[in-house]
């Protein structure tokens, strides 16, 4: 049988490699998949009155994210001249993407450096603005909950805001809201500022370092915090609920949004994987386990209200006091 399709040609011994990146994240499939995926789920379930299988739905979720840097990825970097080039993961569980073709006659004197995930990539549009992949897939999920959870108005302090796509997208969908953004890095806050210009409801971005005892925001009516715990030291994570503590009232809600492992739960592959490349990057980081933000919670007077299962394996966790 006869291989279809065109096949690598390989280099002549001693020529240089060459990397090239397929972008699914810009293809008419991926963007078609990131609209309707969840209305299609929901047609199919409801015509067929039965619950499609967590299988299929997951296999939607890791194509979503295959090939795409913001997820995680390997850097080979040339042990001679450094040069390095970014090597997406696969859904297809084999450890990289087959979306980047290698034409080499030998081996590459490179060493592996595993890195993830890649917080943003640069805007197209816009010098100051970040691009984190992610939130285009997340950002209507989260949104959905937090319709459920939040005030029916009043001040919400995101933390660890990243490149500022989720606030500006909340700010729009929750006009009656005040949103108020926040993150510890410069480019950042730079980001953020031009993705919510001329947004009336959201407030100039701060600089805001979680792990710290002495935030720029001395009140709020819900605080939002959307994947910081495993890509940060877990102190971290133990600022934000004592900040959470010292700003919210009786009764609002800390909300948080990411991986996370659940005892008497398997984790999934995908998030095995992505936990032993944030530990190579910095072993402080990884996936953090729910019964530890639950005692450290508690420690603050907080208890879990909610806790909602989302797509490609992530959690929302949902604490009040």
């Amino acid at each position: 049988m006869q291989a279809i399709g065109r096949q690598p040609q390989r280099a002549p011994y001693g020529a240089p490699l060459h990397c090239e990146r397929r972008r699914p994240e810009q293809t008419t499939l991926h963007g078609l998949v990131q609209q309707h995926a969840v209305s299609f789920f929901a047609h199919t379930e409801a015509s067929t009155g039965c619950e499609l299988a967590r299988i299929i739905k997951d296999e939607f979720d890791a194509s979503l994210e295959c090939g795409i840097l913001a997820q995680r990825f390997l850097r080979w970097r040339c042990a001679e001249c450094g040069h390095a080039k970014l090597l997406a993961f696969s859904c297809k569980r084999r450890g990289f993407c087959t979306s980047w073709i290698l034409l080499a006659g030998q081996q590459p004197s490179c060493e592996a450096e595993m890195q993830g995930p890649a917080p943003w990539t640069p805007g197209d549009d816009i010098a100051e603005r970040k691009h984190a992949p992610a939130t285009l897939r997340n950002r209507e999920p989260i949104a959905e909950v937090l319709q459920e959870e939040l005030p029916v108005t009043g001040k919400v302090l995101e933390v660890a805001s990243g490149s500022g796509e989720h606030c500006a997208f909340f700010a729009q969908l929750f006009p009656g809201h005040v949103w108020q953004p926040t993150d510890p890095d410069p480019g950042a806050l730079a980001s953020i500022a031009s993705w919510c210009a001329g947004l009336d409801n959201v407030l100039p971005p701060l600089a805001l370092d979680a792990a710290s005892a002495d935030w720029p925001v001395d009140a709020a009516d819900a605080v939002l915090c959307i994947n910081m715990a495993h890509i940060s030291p877990w102190e971290a994570t133990l600022g934000l609920v004592a900040g959470a503590e010292r700003l919210l009232a009786k009764g609002a809600p800390l909300i948080l949004y990411g991986p996370w492992r659940r005892e008497g739960v398997e984790t999934a592959p995908s998030n095995e994987a992505f936990d032993a490349s944030l530990k190579a990057r910095d072993p402080r980081w990884g996936l953090r386990r729910v019964k530890d933000l639950d005692d450290a919670a508690a420690a603050r007077a907080f208890a879990r209200t909610r806790l909602v299962e989302m797509p490609a394996n992530n959690l929302m966790l949902v604490y009040r006091r």
